[in-house]
């Protein structure tokens, strides 16, 4: 069975078992195409028969690569906000999706990292030194800043995000939780104009 045809079942699969089938639809979707943009801007374009389920991922966070299943989960009650605790189902759709996108760009580099990187360590495989140099080399790219010190890549890019980035979608990385805001980054750094909200096209950012 090709990546298409999988995904295309899973599509099905999805569509019959959820109750909220219209905006779960139009999120599933979205994932799919970040998905492909992902891989060709931040991953070479890179061959994968990986696909994305709508799933309580195993671990019990929020989102996961399982590279036994090629498959990256992703929590249906976080897209729909009813975990309560991570993302705001007021907050607008645009700042929704951009928190998941940022969750399906996180397991992503686990992705390549197990994939295309080939890496075996147990360690590796979670945050380790080759998971912290992709992280660094795509904040690069988005054109954010990854302060001295920092060691919170379980999280990225989430918690280097200004909170305004999400539009009150998110629960979790909130000015009062996010490691970076409280490290108060050097004024006039991309960072700190990012929380002020003085930088333009934020849409490139993801």
């Amino acid at each position: 069975m090709t990546q298409y045809q999988r995904t295309a079942a899973i599509f099905r699969t999805v569509f019959v078992s959820v109750k909220n089938r219209s905006m779960l639809g139009l999120f599933f979707i979205c994932l799919l195409w970040k998905f492909k943009v992902y891989k060709s801007k931040f991953f070479g374009g890179m061959h994968t028969q990986t696909t994305i389920l709508i799933a309580k991922p195993k671990t019990g966070d929020y989102a996961e690569y399982d590279s036994n299943a090629r498959l990256i989960r992703i929590d249906r009650e976080v897209i729909t906000g009813e975990d309560g605790k991570t993302i705001n189902p007021e907050a607008p759709i645009k700042g929704r999706m951009r928190f998941i996108f940022d969750a399906l760009l996180h397991e992503m580099i686990h992705m390549y990292c197990v994939e295309a990187l080939e890496v075996e360590k147990e360690i590796e495989l979670y945050h380790g030194l080759t998971f912290q140099d992709e992280c660094n080399r795509i904040a690069g790219i988005l054109g954010l800043e990854i302060y001295e010190g920092y060691d919170e890549y379980e999280w990225f890019p989430l918690n280097i995000r200004p909170e305004s980035f999400y539009m009150g979608a998110s629960l979790e990385f909130s000015d009062k939780e996010n490691k970076l805001v409280r490290q108060k980054p050097p004024p006039g750094s991309m960072i700190a104009r990012l929380i002020k909200g003085t930088e333009k096209g934020d849409d490139d950012k993801i």
